[in-house]
């Protein structure tokens, strides 16, 4: 925790307490709770420093590092310039190819992943299907059907949240000869 004489407030501490409706976050810092204002203008940062959160993803518990001016008329309250959750991750789009190994309608296929192991791959109603440049619907996902997705990728449950998958065409036969 640091102030300067200009009333600008660093702190850093366990949050504990998140009210969206109220856009403020409560942080502990030395056993004093702060209120931590939420305004359009504040940047809400994963560590390392790269990309953005949303006040949906910082969570009571999270260490967070907050800079922005004190309150003249509220005491332990601040409006925040940034937030760095240093437990929230930066979000990051991955790639997978392989076979559709199962189907679990509405809004889920196991794919087989060429270099090995499987994931579930999570489809909405956002996400883009294709086949070539023709767009499809979960309904023409099949059973050992080859795609390739993307979309962000959650470690901790292995699954990719799609934001587009490709039905590769299965090879055409080979024409014949007259």
């Amino acid at each position: 925790l640091s102030i300067n004489p200009n009333g600008q407030v660093q702190l850093r501490g366990a949050v504990s307490k998140v009210d969206p409706a109220g856009k403020t976050l409560g942080v502990k810092v030395w056993g004093m709770e702060w209120t931590v204002k939420i305004v359009d203008a504040t940047r809400l940062q994963p560590r390392p420093q790269r990309g953005t959160i949303t006040l949906a993803d910082i969570q009571v518990g999270h260490v967070v590092l907050v800079n922005g001016p004190t309150s003249a008329d509220a005491p332990l309250t601040l409006t925040a310039k940034r937030v760095i959750d240093k437990d929230v991750r930066p979000v990051k789009l991955s790639a997978y190819d392989g076979k559709v190994s199962a189907l679990t309608p509405p809004d889920a296929f196991t794919l087989q992943i060429r270099r090995g192991g499987q994931l579930t791959v999570k489809v909405t109603a956002d996400t883009k299907i294709w086949q070539g440049e023709t767009a499809k619907a979960y309904a023409d996902i099949l059973l050992g059907a080859t795609v390739k997705a993307r979309g962000t990728y959650d470690n901790a449950t292995n699954a990719l949240s799609a934001t587009e998958v490709r039905l590769v065409p299965t090879s055409a036969a080979a024409p014949s000869a007259e």
